[in-house]
């Protein structure tokens, strides 16, 4: 089997297993969690949607093991010695404990968590007096499961310690603050979703410049296939991503940022102050607010709604 077989089998497979099953398993699922009264939240409108579009991530992650198993069988069955494995060199890397992680935590967030403490300031404000909540709590564990995703081998680096700390932090800031923004704009329909979807399609081109373009069409399908799978739902109103879902879609950008920036790291860097600046403006500005007195943003923001605003 030639190499431009291998990577076309890959693509294929992924294709599957980044957005066809998921786009399946969602189109069952979601109707079944409308007949539960369990997880369901009034949203900006006062309309009850499923906090559940979150449980994508699940389908997504099993099915991208499947086929990325599926793939290695048929390249050693079929393809020369020394012909790579396009499909399982873009997964094997992918930071699943960092996912699943941060989905268990944000569904802790979304079904044991009170509306009483909100932002940085509510959730430290209740861990200075004695309590934690649930959203300090998956502050704090994103954190820790940032580190664990990146954290560095020492053996196997021939650089200063100060540049691997310097590296290793910039990157874990990158996921921590990427999961809290993309969960910030989890407030009308869609807009989590494009928020992820450009970050993801910058991430790419970035990728592209640092790594190899022919590995952006395989990063670009398994990052954009959990959009691809709920993007009906979330636009029409019928279920929302929740904690679940928004942090899971911010962490994992947050992650494929820091690696594709991660040769530049004053851009690296850049982009942390950028994301900590909006982060910390969220506690005093509405995001909603200034969409909603911008005429490009409101317009951008309404797209594919039912109800779109012209600008």
């Amino acid at each position: 089997m030639s190499e431009a077989t291998a990577y076309v089998v890959s693509l294929a497979l992924l294709l599957v297993g980044a957005v066809i099953i998921p786009w399946l398993a969602m189109r069952a699922l979601v109707p079944t969690l409308e007949t539960s009264s369990r997880g369901q939240v009034e949203n900006y409108a006062g309309r009850p949607v499923v906090v559940g579009l979150g449980l994508v991530w699940l389908v997504w992650s099993l099915a991208l093991l499947l086929v990325t198993f599926i793939d290695s069988a048929y390249a050693s069955l079929f393809s020369a010695e020394g012909v790579p494995i396009f499909g399982e060199f873009a997964v094997e890397g992918l930071p699943f404990v960092l996912i699943l992680g941060t989905l268990a935590l944000g569904m802790a967030d979304d079904f044991l968590g009170s509306s009483v403490d909100k932002g940085f300031r509510g959730h430290l404000s209740a861990l200075f007096h004695g309590r934690l909540t649930t959203g300090a709590l998956k502050l704090l564990g994103i954190g820790l499961l940032a580190a664990f995703a990146t954290m560095p081998d020492l053996g196997a680096l021939d650089v200063s310690l100060w540049v691997i700390v310097r590296d290793w932090v910039l990157q874990v800031l990158a996921i921590a603050l990427t999961a809290n923004l993309i969960n910030l704009t989890d407030l009308r329909p869609g807009r989590a979703l494009k928020v992820y979807s450009l970050l993801s399609v910058l991430g790419c081109i970035v990728l592209g410049f640092s790594w190899a373009w022919s590995i952006v069409p395989l990063f670009a399908l398994i990052l954009l296939g959990p959009v691809i799978a709920v993007w009906s739902f979330d636009v029409h109103e019928r279920a929302m991503l929740g904690d679940a879902g928004a942090n899971v879609a911010g962490a994992l950008v947050g992650w494929m940022i820091g690696i594709a920036l991660m040769p530049w790291w004053w851009a690296l860097a850049a982009y942390v102050v950028v994301v900590f600046t909006l982060n910390f403006a969220s506690e005093r500005v509405s995001f909603s607010g200034v969409i909603d007195k911008t005429p490009v943003l409101r317009w951008l923001d309404g797209l594919g709604r039912q109800n779109s605003p012209t600008i």
